[in-house]
C-alpha cells in the first residue's frame, strides 16, 4: 500500500481561487484526485482529475517531529483550481493512489458574493477541529498528545500551539484517530437536513470570521452547530457586532466559546495557552485563557446567553436520553412542535454530550425561571427549556449542571439550544421531532429581514418624567405608578391600584391588521388582576391579553393574538399594563410581530 495524507493550504476558499494541496506519500508514487460537494448521499461529484491517466506524483517527504506545532511545510502537490461556477458549501478532495489507498481533504467553498443566495450562513468550526487534532503527536489536549500521563495531572505534555499544516481535522467521530471532528461528529448531519429540508445556506469557516471585519454583513442569520468551542478575540468582536446590528445568531451547540485563541503564521498556527502565567507579554484582553477568566473577564454568557461554567458534562458509559422541559410553552419557538410539557426523553444521542446553561433562579417552581445576570447572561434573556444534568458527575465522571434553552434580543437576536448533540436529534429518514419543528421555526423566523418588534421607548422603565411617570407612558386610573424595588440589577415600573384599577400605555404605532403580534413582559403582584395588553386605539379592541395569576412570584407575560379583521390594513395600536387591584410590578416590555400559529 502506498500510504498517503494531504493537508489544504487554507480551510476556506472562493470560486475561481486557486487551493493547493500538500501531500506525503510513503512510499513515493501517483494519486488521481476526486472533490466532492458534501451533502445527501450520495454526495455530489463536482470534479475528477487523473491528469490524464498518468496520475500526479508525491513523494515521500516525511514527518518532522514538531509537525503539530509547526506544520508538516511538506511541499504542494496537486492544484486546485475552484470553478468559478461551484457554490458554497463544504467539499472534500479525495485524493487515492494507483492502489486504492485514498484520504480526505475538507474545505469550504464561500459565496461568489456573500449573502446573494442566501441570508443564512453557517460557520465550521474548524479551531475547535484543529485544537483537538492530535495527528503529528500533539493536541492542545494532554489525553490525546504524546507523553500523556493519566497520573500527571498537570498536562504538561500537551501543545500550546497547533498547525493547520498537517492532515487530520476532517477526522473521525469522537476520538478515533486522534480527532474530534465537529463537522463528521455535529456538522454534516445537520449539513444534510438542510439540504433534505429546501434550505439553501452559504458557509464559511472559523478564519473567515476572524480575518473579515465585514464577512457577516450581507447576512441575516448566522449559524453554529455541534461543538463551536474556540474563538478569536476578531471573531467575537465581529458577530457581536453583527448581532447589535440587528443580525440574528442561532447556536445549535454547546460549549461554544469557551476557550481563546489567536493565530500566527498568517492565519495557520492557533495559539491557546490556556495558563494566563504562560502566555507573557500578551493584552490582558488576548490572553488565551477561558473567556470569562482572569484577564480577560468577559463571560460567553454576553454574546450567547449562556456558557459551560452552569453547563454538565458526560464523560463515560451509555446515557439515556435528556429530556428538556419546557418553561414557555406559549412561546413562538415552540409553535407546531410539542405534545406536552418535556420532549427529548425518547432519543438517545450516541456519544459524549455538553451542555451550556445560565444562572436561573426559580429552577422548576412553576414561575418561568429568570436569568440572575451574576454570570454575565443578558437580563432579557428568556428560559425556554431547561435540561437536568445535576447528576451527570455520580453517574458519568463528568460534571453536573444543566441545559438552559434560551432566546434574548440585542438588537439581534440570539437563540441557544445548549447542547452540543442537537443536531444528532435531526430526522434524515423522513420522520418528524421537536427536534426537527423547532429548527424549522427558528431558522425561518431568524432568517427573515423584516422587523419584528415595535419600537417601544423606555421599555424597561429606566427613565422617568418630573411628573413621576415614565417617559413615554402615560398614566390612566385611580392610582399611581413609581419605581419599584431593585431587582437583579433593573428598577421595574411599580403599579399602586390600591384606591382602584390604574393602568400605563404606549403607543400608537403602527400594526398591520393581518399579521399576528405578541406583547410580552416580565410581572410580579400579589393579587389577581394584573396584564399586559395590545389594544387598537382605532377600535378600541383588546386582542391580545395575558394574565398574572396574582400569586406574589415573577413570571414572564406573554400574550399572541392577531387585530380584528375589521381593522384597517394598517392601524394605529398601543401596548396596555392594566392593573385591576393592589400593587404590581413590572420589567422588560416587548411588542413583536410573529409567525402565525398553526
Amino acid at each position: 500500500m502506498n500510504r498517503i495524507e494531504a493537508y489544504a493550504s487554507a480551510t476556506s476558499a472562493n470560486p475561481g481561487d486557486q487551493l493547493d494541496f500538500h501531500v506525503n506519500m510513503s512510499p513515493p508514487g501517483t494519486f488521481r484526485v476526486e472533490v466532492l460537494q458534501r451533502g445527501l448521499a450520495p454526495d455530489k461529484r463536482v470534479l475528477s482529475d487523473d491528469n490524464n491517466g498518468k496520475g500526479y506524483p508525491a513523494g515521500d517527504n516525511g514527518i518532522p517531529p514538531d509537525a503539530s506545532i509547526n506544520g508538516c511545510n511538506w511541499p504542494p502537490a496537486y492544484q486546485l483550481q475552484v470553478g468559478a461556477d461551484w457554490v458554497s458549501g463544504v467539499y472534500l478532495a479525495r485524493l487515492t493512489t494507483a492502489n486504492g489507498d485514498s484520504t480526505d481533504v475538507l474545505f469550504v467553498i464561500k459565496a461568489a458574493a456573500l449573502g446573494s443566495n442566501s441570508k443564512i450562513l453557517f460557520q465550521l468550526a474548524v479551531n475547535t477541529a484543529q485544537a483537538y487534532n492530535n495527528w503529528g503527536g500533539k493536541s492542545l489536549y494532554p489525553y490525546n498528545s504524546s507523553g500523556y500521563d493519566p497520573a500527571d495531572p498537570s498536562g504538561n505534555n500537551r501543545a500550546r500551539q497547533v498547525s493547520f499544516d498537517r492532515p487530520g481535522i476532517e477526522g473521525h467521530v469522537s476520538d478515533e484517530g486522534g480527532s474530534d471532528s465537529p463537522f463528521a461528529s455535529y456538522e454534516y448531519n445537520f449539513v444534510q437536513w438542510l439540504e433534505m429540508n429546501g434550505f439553501e445556506v452559504e458557509y464559511c469557516t472559523s478564519i473567515d470570521l476572524h480575518s473579515d471585519p465585514h464577512f457577516l454583513d450581507n447576512y441575516q442569520l448566522l449559524l453554529s452547530v455541534g461543538h463551536d468551542e474556540y474563538w478569536s478575540n476578531n471573531m467575537r468582536n465581529n458577530v457581536e457586532r453583527f448581532i447589535a446590528n440587528g443580525g440574528n445568531f442561532a447556536i445549535f451547540g454547546g460549549n461554544i466559546c469557551w476557550w481563546q485563541v489567536r493565530f500566527s503564521d498568517d492565519l495557520r498556527t492557533m495559539i491557546c495557552y490556556r495558563i494566563k502565567a504562560e502566555d507573557i507579554g500578551t493584552a490582558n484582553d488576548l490572553v488565551t485563557v477561558n473567556w470569562w477568566a482572569d484577564p480577560v473577564f468577559r463571560p460567553g454568557n454576553t454574546m450567547t446567553g449562556v456558557d459551560s461554567r452552569q453547563g454538565a458534562y458526560w464523560a463515560n458509559g451509555n446515557r439515556a436520553g435528556l429530556a428538556y422541559k419546557v418553561q414557555f410553552l406559549q412561546h413562538w419557538v415552540f409553535y407546531s412542535a410539542l405534545d406536552g410539557d418535556h420532549f427529548g426523553a425518547d432519543q438517545v444521542v450516541i456519544g459524549y454530550e455538553e451542555t451550556d446553561a445560565a444562572d436561573l433562579t426559580n429552577h422548576g417552581n412553576g414561575a418561568v425561571p429568570r436569568a440572575t445576570g451574576a454570570d454575565g447572561t443578558p437580563l432579557n434573556f428568556v428560559c425556554l427549556a431547561i435540561a437536568d444534568g445535576q447528576d451527570w458527575a455520580v453517574r458519568s465522571g463528568g460534571s453536573s449542571g444543566w441545559a438552559t434553552m434560551g432566546i434574548f434580543h440585542n438588537n439581534g437576536t440570539v437563540f441557544t439550544a445548549a447542547t452540543t448533540n442537537w443536531s444528532l436529534y435531526l430526522s434524515l429518514n423522513g420522520g418528524w421531532t421537536s427536534f426537527d419543528q423547532i429548527t424549522q421555526n427558528i431558522l425561518r423566523r431568524l432568517s427573515c429581514p423584516c422587523t419584528f418588534a415595535a419600537e417601544l421607548v423606555n421599555a424597561g422603565f429606566e427613565q422617568y418624567d418630573a411628573d413621576g411617570v415614565p417617559s413615554g407612558w402615560q398614566l390612566e386610573g385611580a392610582g399611581s405608578v413609581s419605581p419599584g424595588d431593585v431587582n437583579i440589577g433593573h428598577t421595574p415600573l411599580e403599579v399602586d391600584a390600591v384606591r382602584g384599577e390604574t393602568w400605563i400605555s404606549q403607543g400608537p404605532f403602527p400594526l398591520e391588521s393581518q399579521n399576528y403580534y405578541s406583547a410580552g413582559c416580565w410581572a410580579r403582584a400579589d393579587q389577581p388582576g394584573a396584564t399586559i395588553r395590545l389594544q387598537s386605539m382605532a377600535s378600541w379592541i383588546d386582542f391580545a391579553i395575558a394574565v398574572h395569576p396574582g400569586d406574589g412570584l415573577w413570571h414572564y407575560l406573554y400574550a399572541v393574538g392577531v387585530p380584528d379583521a375589521g381593522e384597517d390594513p394598517v392601524f394605529p395600536a398601543r401596548v396596555k399594563i392594566q392593573v385591576a387591584q393592589g400593587i404590581a410590578r413590572f420589567d422588560s416590555v416587548r411588542v413583536e410581530a410573529i409567525a402565525p400559529p398553526p
